[in-house]
């Protein structure tokens, strides 16, 4: 894959995950720009890397947390990174808030689809354990079948 279709394959995944992070659509914007923009100005070192997708991903996420620090993060973001590791956030917010499946969450993010899985049966116990309401989306809870097949 080259640059231009690296950022145009994660560009409005990351626009929507950085929107329920910032809650601004213009900061959102400004940071997937910088964001991609760091990756095509270091795209031969990226394509170099491990993982292109994790490296980018950490670019964004690092983009993001300054923002956050500045004052900038929602208040649902300031829940869920306050009570969950940032890999456990990360995981919970694109499952739960962005509704990817385990595995376009770990694309996303350049990590194992395993590890997405694992993260997130730690953060409904987490969440559980501070008796808070990170896990109150639909189908939130792995152990829990879905709502249809309740009924």
């Amino acid at each position: 894959m080259d640059c231009t279709a690296f950022c145009l394959h994660y560009q409005d995944r990351y626009l929507s995950y950085t929107r329920v992070r910032v809650g601004d659509p213009q900061l959102s914007r400004r940071l997937v720009e910088t964001a991609l923009g760091s990756v095509a100005t270091n795209w031969s070192s990226l394509v170099a890397s491990h993982c292109p997708a994790a490296e980018a991903w950490s670019i964004l996420g690092a983009l993001i947390t300054k923002a956050a620090r500045a004052g900038t993060a929602t208040k649902f973001h300031n829940a869920v990174y306050r009570s969950l590791s940032p890999l456990q956030a990360d995981v919970f917010v694109l499952r739960h808030r962005l509704s990817l499946s385990d595995e376009e969450a770990a694309d996303l993010m350049g990590v194992e689809q395993p590890l997405v899985a694992s993260q997130l049966r730690m953060a409904h116990r987490k969440a559980r354990q501070l008796g808070n309401a990170l896990d109150t989306a639909p189908g939130a809870n792995p152990e829990e079948p879905p709502t249809a097949a309740r009924a």
